[in-house]
């Protein structure tokens, strides 16, 4: 727990800030100094402890966080409850070597998911003091998660007729009439894999110029977001649902612009709207229940009005 936290007085003033809304401006001080956070902006808390300290409702403190990751001041991760503020290392530096000692140790305790790789690139960014081998780590971790691993190259064997596969087992090679073929350049040869997050983004960018004739933001935080989406929905659902949801008229989505922090924060929820076929808002629940309630004060005079109707035609 930190005895304190530091807010310049430029947070007033900032152009962003002031773009918040007023719980959006609270919950953003609060993470800057909240007695969870640590010295690289990056901790783990929980909605009961954010509703506990500041009094507020779990719904008010989920709907700040979606207003601040969809504004890109912090990122969350909702299965592990880890936030990120993204431009605290900019205003927190480390003063000495043994201050960046001691943010090394804070990184690795980070559990391991698409978030610290955000946090990777805020230090390499906005960390001072950093040690060699420390900074290599992040390179490393950050490269790995913007350019997957491509698969094994062939293995070939010394046969001229044999090579083997990344399976281990023998295919035979190329006669030698098409052989010219193989001596592409590297760059031709190269063919990168589709990321896990591809499909989605697609989907979801495809839907969002069809609803606001302008192509959507795709920066670090949203990409960590979509990686995020797809291991709690899979990668089969993922982009159907990012695509339902930017088609959805619920009036929280509409107001957050359907960024993807909000998509991601009720994934679950889409998903089974999506999957049910429906939108479960409270508007519908309340229309049907307006709808039951007129249903059964006129049900009466319907009645009443059809027992004269077959008694005149008695007569």
């Amino acid at each position: 727990m930190r005895d304190y936290g530091r807010v310049f007085s430029a947070f007033w003033q900032s152009q962003e800030t002031r773009a918040y809304s007023e719980d959006g401006r609270t919950l953003a001080l609060y993470l800057l100094t909240s007695p969870h956070a640590n010295l690289i902006g990056c901790y783990r808390l929980t909605d009961a402890y954010a509703a506990d300290d500041m009094q507020w409702s779990l719904e008010r403190v989920r709907e700040g966080f979606s207003e601040l990751q969809s504004k890109g001041f912090a990122t969350r991760d909702e299965g592990t409850k880890w936030v990120l503020i993204h431009k605290y290392l900019k205003w927190n530096a480390f003063e000495n070597g043994n201050v960046a000692i001691a943010a090394h140790k804070a990184f690795d305790q980070v559990p391991s998911m698409p978030l610290k790789a955000l946090l990777a690139a805020a230090l390499l960014e906005f960390g001072c003091h950093l040690k060699e081998p420390f900074v290599n780590a992040l390179e490393t971790l950050r490269q790995s998660f913007a350019n997957p691993e491509p698969d094994p190259e062939p293995i070939l064997s010394l046969n001229p007729i044999l090579s083997l596969n990344p399976a281990g087992t023998a295919f035979e090679a190329p006669p030698a009439e098409v052989a010219p073929a193989a001596k592409k350049s590297a760059k031709a040869r190269e063919v990168k894999e589709p990321t896990p997050t591809a499909g989605t983004w697609k989907a979801y960018a495809q839907a969002y110029a069809v609803r606001y004739h302008v192509e959507p933001v795709r920066n670090a935080t949203v990409n960590g977001q979509l990686a995020n989406l797809v291991n709690r929905l899979g990668g089969d659902e993922a982009p159907a649902v990012a695509a339902f949801y930017v088609r959805s008229n619920n009036g929280r989505y509409v107001a957050a612009g359907h960024s993807v922090g909000m998509l991601l924060m009720d994934a679950e929820k889409l998903r089974t709207e999506w999957a049910t076929g429906r939108q479960g808002t409270a508007t519908a629940a309340l229309l049907a229940d307006k709808t039951q309630t007129n249903l059964n004060a006129f049900s009466t005079l319907i009645e009443e009005a059809q027992a004269k109707e077959q008694l005149h035609a008695q007569h």
